[in-house]
């Protein structure tokens, strides 16, 4: 065989290869997406949070003697950040509170 001849057929492996692989990329199953966000519950809505309820939230965590309310300044500003962020936080709700307790409640299961 010729040099020429050799070269040929490289190429034309070459080419068979490229063209596996292109099809394998093309038939292959893609890689595994993020799952998409669950739909949102319409069934039990959460009222909108009022930023203006963080202060009547920690007055009143800081009357009950919660951790939470200890410093209101602290705790009022906490609270506008996070809900800035959009953290899940219920100033509602903890403003309502009959005891300690019930900051875990309001944040976990908003109402």
């Amino acid at each position: 065989m010729s040099k020429t001849t050799i070269w040929i057929i490289i190429g034309a492996v070459v080419c068979v290869l490229i063209g596996a692989i292109v099809t394998w990329e093309l038939i292959r199953e893609p890689d595994p997406m993020d799952p998409p966000p669950p739909p949102e519950d319409t069934t039990h809505p959460h009222p909108p949070v009022d930023p203006h309820m963080c202060k009547a939230a920690c007055d009143r965590m800081h009357d009950l003697g919660c951790p939470e309310g200890e410093d209101v300044q602290a705790c009022e500003m906490f609270c506008v950040e996070t809900l800035a962020q959009g953290h899940g936080l219920n100033p509602t709700c903890i403003a309502e509170i009959g005891d300690c307790a019930g900051v875990k409640e309001c944040t976990e299961n908003p109402r």
